[in-house]
């Protein structure tokens, strides 16, 4: 790095959350996070499909290739940053698996770049439809995960903004932007069409609020509920 120390790789891939189980294929698809140090790999930002009992991976569906980010891209000490830094666009949460009138499967995944994948478990992972929810970035897209029913995926958007201070004899802080981030889509399952679409609540003047929507979004028969930053449902 910039102060002589050698770097070691490739380091993997990070993994956020539970993996999600299909019991027809007797396969564990696990969704992963961006490299935390050079060089990339094949398999960060990446949907990846292992054989159960043995750990085989069997395919990789990887969305955005070349992502080498850390957290010293945003520290006030940079030395760990990769020279190259990627756009963070990690799939934070678990996979949706789901079945179309017991017909045609999917499997569901959303991504920090603001993106919803859906791909064909029994087609080794074969991209179905793709949409952009919204710009995403290091603190956007779809964080912590989506909700569907028979119809719908639902997405609650993250997206949330900030302006870093700079603090004499102090680490950096965040003055948050209330005006940006957050809101609520809905998607139809088999082709991926916008249903409708919700916009985040307001902050109105309150300093340090943001409308985003970073958690899981949980669904039951008429209601979606969407915890926003702010600390509202």
């Amino acid at each position: 790095n910039a102060e002589g120390t050698v770097f070691y790789g490739p380091s993997g891939a990070g993994i956020w959350s539970a993996p999600t189980i299909d019991k027809k294929l007797n396969v564990l698809y696990v969704g992963t996070g961006e490299n935390s140090s050079a060089p990339a790999t094949s398999t960060s930002d990446a949907i990846i499909a292992m054989d159960l009992d043995s750990g085989k991976i069997l395919w990789t569906y990887q969305s955005t290739r070349n992502d080498v980010w850390n957290a010293a891209c945003i520290s006030e000490d940079r030395s760990n940053c990769p020279a190259f830094e990627g756009p963070d666009y990690d799939f934070g949460a678990s996979p949706i698996l789901v079945s179309l009138n017991h017909q045609q499967r999917l499997l569901l995944a959303v991504q920090k770049s603001g993106e919803v994948h859906a791909l064909d478990p029994d087609n080794r992972g074969k991209l179905v439809w793709k949409q952009q929810a919204s710009p995403g970035g290091f603190q956007g897209g779809v964080m912590w995960g989506a909700a569907t029913d028979d119809e719908n995926i639902y997405v609650a958007l993250s997206d949330r903004k900030g302006i870093q201070i700079k603090k004499e004899n102090a680490a950096p802080d965040w003055q948050l932007k209330s005006d940006e981030g957050g809101g609520l889509l809905a998607y139809r399952l088999k082709d991926g069409k916008l249903i409708w679409q919700a916009p985040a609540a307001v902050c109105a003047d309150r300093l340090q609020c943001s409308p985003a929507q970073p958690a899981a979004v949980s669904a039951i028969p008429g209601v979606i509920f969407s915890g926003a930053y702010d600390g509202h449902i």
